[in-house]
């Protein structure tokens, strides 16, 4: 990887971290992203998470500003990643890194 890809890869993990619903179109997307570890695709996920319960807050109090959340999505992302994450420490996984 040259220098302007890895410039490129860090730009985009530092992005993904801040605010994730801009970077993703989907919460899924995020275990597909080849510039993401598991450990940054996890904290990306567990900040998305937070901005989706601040959302619903938000919602609760008439302040969302129109959009659903998608705390149900971010959710079912982070269980797949954990649960692939498991299946590859037991061994269970063949032939890649998954996703």
């Amino acid at each position: 990887m040259n220098s302007n890809q890895m410039q490129s890869t860090t730009a985009r993990r530092q992005r993904a971290l801040a605010n994730p619903a801009r970077v993703y179109g989907q919460p899924m997307e995020v275990l597909i992203d080849p510039a993401l570890d598991d450990t940054t695709r996890r904290q990306v996920l567990e900040g998305w998470a937070l901005d989706e319960r601040r959302l619903m807050a938000a919602t609760g109090e008439n302040m969302a500003g129109g959009r659903a959340h998608r705390l149900g999505a971010v959710m079912s992302a982070m269980r797949l990643l954990e649960g692939t994450a498991d299946d590859r420490r037991a061994g269970m996984v063949q032939g890649g890194n998954g996703p």
